[in-house]
């Protein structure tokens, strides 16, 4: 997937989490998790490395956590692709405050990325859709 289209993809992808913030820093967060993610397809400890230093600066771990379910949803084809997903987005919170931020980076190792293929279900929904 080519830099534009993987920026429009992420666009896309993480366009719901507008949360009726200003568009300026909810373009920032965008572009920000569009390379986060586009990273884990391809380059998985730059990508935990990149979220790592997004939860330092003090960030809202939510967003991160929001845009990783949804490409579970959408790109996961392994129960173990859910069962390990759930345990680290459910259980971030209850992680120690010492560990969260680490947890959650390191998930990405793990994690699927925005140019990994989407799953059959999702081919096939959307293919219905556009009939």
């Amino acid at each position: 997937m080519g830099g534009a289209s993987t920026a429009a993809a992420a666009a896309d992808l993480l366009g719901t989490l507008r949360r009726g913030s200003d568009d300026e820093a909810c373009d920032q967060v965008v572009e920000l998790f569009g390379e986060i993610f586009a990273d884990a397809s391809r380059d998985r400890m730059t990508a935990a490395r990149k979220a790592l230093a997004y939860l330092q600066a003090g960030h809202d771990p939510a967003l991160l956590i929001d845009a990783a379910r949804r490409l579970v949803f959408l790109k996961g084809d392994d129960p173990h692709d859910y069962k390990f997903s759930s345990a680290v987005l459910e259980d971030y919170d209850h992680a120690s405050p010492q560990w969260r931020e680490r947890l959650l980076a390191s998930s990405l190792l793990l994690l699927p990325g925005s140019a990994d293929r989407d799953n059959d279900l999702v081919k096939r929904t959307r293919a219905a859709l556009q009939a």
